[in-house]
Parts: structure tokens; C-alpha cells; sequence
């Protein structure tokens, strides 16, 4: 009876082990590129860096703006010219012309030997500060009521 058992087993594992081999056997079918496809959603481009900063200045003639940011490798505000063209999307306006000088942006931009052409502009809308209230302002008792309550003087120091 071990024997059958011991066979049988042995039979079933070398079964196994074959489809498994045949499974890793087997080559992978190549998938063909669509070249529209790619051309549509576009490649990643290595070149495009990304920048936070603050609109100094806007030039709507020339499609132009430029930013002061932050260089954290230096610890120096630098300043950025940026080009638009008509790839260039938009967050947060509705286009160039709602662009205006002092607006939060960040952007995606591609840098070229002679310029830099932003892909995204993503202009911030900063929370405008709530009023600070007055402790008066924020107290639930009215002065009326503290006149009412029983208060024991403090004690005189001799």
C-alpha cells in the first residue's frame, strides 16, 4: 500500500513540475506600439522641472510672465521667465489674460536652451485670514451678567 502511495505520489509531482516548466516556456507575445495613441497622451518628457513662486510681472503682448522664487539650493529668490504658447493648461484662471501680478503659481515647464515654456500654470487662491475676534467678542457671558455674579475679593497681602 506505501508503495501504490508512495508511486502515485511521485507520478502527480513530476506532472506538476512539468506544466510548471512548460508554463515558464512559453514566450511572451510582443504588444505593437500605436504610434497615435502616443502621440495623443504624449511621453514623459525628462525635461520638464516644476516651480513655485509668486508673479512679478506679465507681459500679455509676448505671452510672457515672469515669477521670483525661491532657490532652496542657494537660499536665493531668483527670477523665472516663463513663455506661454497654446499647449500651456490652466488651474485656477481661466486663461493668460486673468493672470495677474501678485498670484501664487505653481507650474510645469519645460526648459529650452533659449527659453522656458510653462505646460501648467496652477495659480493658488490664498484663504483670505479670518477676523480675529476680540476676547470680548468670544466670551458667551455679557457684562451684565459678570456685574450680577457673587464675586469674593481677593485677600490683602501684609
Amino acid at each position: 500500500m506505501k508503495n501504490k502511495l508512495l508511486t502515485s505520489g511521485l507520478i502527480i509531482g513530476a506532472m506538476c513540475v512539468g506544466y510548471g516548466v512548460l508554463g515558464f516556456c512559453q514566450q511572451e507575445v510582443p504588444v505593437p506600439i500605436d504610434e497615435n495613441i502616443i502621440s495623443e497622451i504624449g511621453l514623459v518628457d525628462e525635461n520638464i522641472s516644476w516651480v513655485w513662486g509668486e508673479v512679478k510681472n506679465v507681459d500679455y503682448i509676448s505671452s510672457k510672465f515672469s515669477i521670483l522664487y525661491m532657490d532652496y539650493q542657494t537660499d536665493d529668490e531668483k527670477e523665472l521667465v516663463l513663455t506661454i504658447n497654446q499647449d500651456t493648461k490652466f488651474e485656477g484662471i481661466s486663461d493668460f489674460n486673468s493672470l495677474k501680478a501678485g498670484d501664487t503659481v505653481g507650474i510645469d515647464y519645460l526648459s529650452g536652451a533659449d527659453n522656458a515654456i510653462a505646460k501648467n500654470v496652477s495659480v493658488e487662491k490664498l484663504e483670505e485670514p479670518s477676523e480675529v475676534s476680540s476676547p470680548e467678542a468670544s466670551s458667551s457671558i455679557q457684562p451684565d451678567e459678570i456685574a450680577a455674579m457673587d464675586v469674593q475679593p481677593e485677600p490683602k497681602a501684609e
